[in-house]
């Protein structure tokens, strides 16, 4: 409190987090920068090509590639997501569509807590039957992950709550559609049905619903996935970001008494 009260400027990732600020510290509003996190889009940019990783992966030509990383921890919701894809399965299989989504399996050297999350996903895929439709893979190179998020026909970021949601961000600098969680800080990242798309990954039914609803529409993904990649230039490269911060010190500079 006596930091956030001695501070000329404050700089927030989101306006949930301003208003976070507010609420707890008692932080005048009026001193609060809302800066998003950023990207290097000249690292993070499409990358390889998506037919050799679907061939890699076993994949047929027509089967949609959903894609989500992260650490192994249970705050990552990849437990909601096993939940939602069997209601995501049934629309799609009633229409003639396939996919596969590929989540984090971890390394060879697992911790208690890693071990207990990459346990649990193997239980939910043998407990729906999702063999067909789930690979966990191993840890990514960063060239590889690169491609991923390339190949990708969406990014789905499942987490009951994201404080931003720097991997949406990733997604679109690769030219990727996101799916993401209504709950934190993705609806200031991902355009509700034109860069992809929010819902609630606490509740499998609607997560599903909205799944198979984005993935049954490929040229629409692709439309999309260019949106995100505009609006990636345009509002979370680094050198955006960088002229926005400027623009905070500034101000703070020229306030200071002479």
């Amino acid at each position: 409190e006596r930091a956030m009260a001695a501070a000329d400027r404050i700089i927030a990732l989101s306006e949930m987090e301003k208003g976070v600020l507010e609420r707890r510290y008692g932080v005048d509003g009026a001193k609060v920068a809302v800066v998003p996190g950023g990207v290097d889009t000249e690292v993070y940019q499409p990358t390889g090509d998506p037919a050799a990783v679907r061939t890699e992966l076993g994949m047929g030509e027509q089967e949609r590639m959903v894609f989500t990383t992260g650490r192994l921890d249970p705050r990552k919701g990849y437990d909601l997501l096993l939940e939602a894809i069997p209601a995501a399965r049934r629309r799609m299989e009633a229409e003639g569509i396939k996919a596969r989504f590929l989540l984090p399996g971890g390394g060879d050297n697992l911790n208690e807590n890693e071990g207990a999350v990459r346990e649990q996903m193997e239980e939910l895929i043998a407990r729906y039957g999702l063999e067909d439709w789930v690979t966990l893979f191993p840890h990514l190179s960063f060239d590889k992950l690169l491609t991923y998020y390339t190949a990708a026909d969406l990014y789905v970021l499942p987490s009951p709550y994201e404080p931003f949601g720097l991997v949406a961000v990733e997604a679109f600098a690769c030219g990727t559609p996101v799916l993401a969680t209504c709950h934190g800080g993705p609806p200031e990242i991902v355009d509700e049905g034109k860069n992809g798309g929010l819902a609630d990954p606490t509740d499998a039914e609607a997560f599903g619903a909205a799944l198979a609803a984005y993935l049954s529409d490929g040229e629409r993904l692709q439309a999309m996935g260019q949106k995100g990649l505009e609006k990636a230039h345009a509002v979370f490269d680094w050198r955006a970001v960088a002229r926005t911060i400027h623009g905070g010190y500034q101000e703070a500079a020229e306030a200071m008494p002479r």
